[in-house]
């Protein structure tokens, strides 16, 4: 780092004031100024000070410039989170190795914010857990492994701000399991600690990559996966060109040079741009035993190695192949990919996915879902409670059962950011208040996470609309049984009012 600019000279100090001390000569001072006329030089003393506040002025000036060119040296030091491993830690048990790291979307990690699975939440992808556990292998045994074996995912990830993560690192150098941790913190400050995230080997040494794979015969043309709300990956993840799909996998073209996620050891972002042709919402499409309501997230990686590295720039090809079922289990389907240039193979893995039952969201288009849910776009399809007419009102009765919210909270934070709710409410404190919300959302056509719900549960606000002086208030009755939740207008002075839907929402 080249030296600072040099400080500014001292300033002389200032003359004596006399017998009289400082206030004879602020007296003087003062005199000297009162007697002085515009247009006409400083007395002495005035000048003097005056002279004395530039002099401070400037000195300030570039004091606070000083701060500012030394902050921007420091941070062009600092190299982004993900590359940082701290050295071992010293309490380590003997065998292993230690490191952390943090990522912080809001400090550097900027990429993080685009990887949001339900359109919400950041959460760590596959693909740059493998990649910061095979960099941690790597840091251990002192040269880059050139793949991984049994990558295990516990759990997903949510990165809703600064995280700390450990890497340990066990067993011999040139084989060692690595296992990421993150640092958790519960309602209960005693019982924050670091869970397991995932765990896998680390694999040295050349191989001979396998033979490509051979075209599929009824490819057709797949439509752009991130224009039309299939795939939830911000710009930054957006790798992919264009993609062809048949009955038993597809192939696409990714371009190396148009994502903008840190490479890391493997290419992370392209590793993960590679599983956008498989499609996850329609996995029915290669195994027909698949329900239409079920959607697949990557879960494992039995293997993964790197026959050459993945160029920065340019056309790559990716194949992927639909490999059954891990181990038999109906739960987890299994998908091969190759990631190639020409006729040869640059990478190989299996990736293992895990279907889960996403319910309402799947019934309508990808598009409406990510209005829903990234947008904050009302739709009543994509409510969890349902809506009955008891007799008693216009209004009719909102039914909610708390175990719809398990579905879609299945990337932990979703549900309470879907609906506007303080990060780590349990499910179980927030059903009631979700129930006043749809409820009130259905009469008025608004998006749930845009109305307050009182404490107490009697009342909730609307936004104010164009021409509205105010925030529309709702009188509301709410029960709550071991099943079910009910909530309807209370009679009073300030019912729910209702708005007609437009035919574009009946529609979504």
């Amino acid at each position: 780092m080249p030296p600072l600019p040099e400080e500014p000279e001292v300033l002389p100090r200032p003359p004596e004031p006399g017998v009289g001390g400082p206030v004879a000569a602020y007296d003087a001072v003062s005199a000297a100024v009162r007697h002085w006329a515009p247009g006409s030089p400083l007395p002495g003393p005035a000048a003097f000070l005056t002279a004395q506040h530039h002099r401070a002025t400037v000195l300030h000036e570039r004091f606070l410039r000083l701060q500012a060119l030394a902050g921007e040296r420091l941070a062009a030091l600092r190299a982004p989170a993900t590359a940082r491993p701290r050295p071992p830690a010293p309490a380590a048990p003997h065998g292993q190795e230690v490191c952390e790291v943090v990522l912080d979307p809001d400090a550097g990690d900027h990429w993080v914010t685009d990887h949001c699975p339900t359109w919400t939440v950041p959460a760590l992808p596959l693909m740059s857990t493998a990649d910061l556990l095979a960099r941690a292998a790597g840091h251990r045994s002192g040269r880059p492994p050139t793949g991984l074996r049994g990558l295990e995912l516990r759990r997903w990830l949510p990165l809703p701000g600064p995280t700390t993560l450990r890497l340990t690192c066990e067993g011999p150098a040139d084989r060692p399991r690595v296992t990421l941790s993150a640092w958790q913190r519960p309602r209960v400050a005693e019982l924050a600690r670091f869970a397991p995230v995932a765990s896998a080997t680390a694999v040295f040494g050349a191989q001979r990559p396998p033979s490509r794979f051979p075209p599929l015969p009824d490819a057709r043309p797949a439509p752009d996966p991130y224009e039309s709300g299939d795939c939830f990956h911000g710009p930054r993840f957006q790798y992919l060109t264009s993609s062809r799909i048949g009955d038993g996998g597809s192939s696409g073209t990714l371009d190396a040079g148009r994502g903008d996620v840190p490479r890391g050891l493997f290419h992370q972002g392209l590793l993960d741009a590679a599983t956008h042709i498989i499609p996850h919402t329609r996995m029915r499409t290669w195994s027909p035993g698949i329900g239409p309501e079920q959607v697949t997230y990557p879960h494992a990686l039995t293997s993964l190695h790197a026959y050459a590295p993945l160029p920065d720039t340019g056309r790559v090809d990716v194949e992927a192949r639909f490999a059954g079922f891990h181990s038999g289990d109906p739960r987890l389907p299994a998908v091969d990919l190759q990631l190639c240039t020409g006729d040869r193979v640059l990478l190989g893995a299996r990736l293992v996915l895990v279907l889960v039952t996403a319910g309402r969201l799947l019934t309508v288009p990808a598009a409406t879902r990510r209005a829903f849910l990234r947008d904050r776009r009302y739709s009543p399809a994509l409510l969890l409670s349902d809506h009955e007419q008891d007799g008693t009102g216009d209004g009719g009765v909102t039914v909610l059962r708390p175990g719809v919210l398990r579905q879609l909270d299945f990337l932990p934070g979703t549900v309470a950011a879907v609906y506007g709710l303080p990060p780590g409410t349990p499910l179980r404190d927030s059903a009631p208040v979700i129930a006043a919300k749809e409820h009130v959302a259905r009469r008025t056509a608004t998006h749930p996470c845009r109305i307050t719900v009182d404490e107490d549960l009697r009342g909730a606000r609307v936004p104010v609309r164009t021409g509205a002086s105010s925030d529309t208030a709702c009188s509301l009755e709410v029960t709550v049984d071991e099943e079910h939740i009910r909530v309807r207008d209370r009679e009073g002075p300030a019912p729910c009012p209702a708005r007609s839907v437009s035919r574009t929402e009946k529609a979504s």
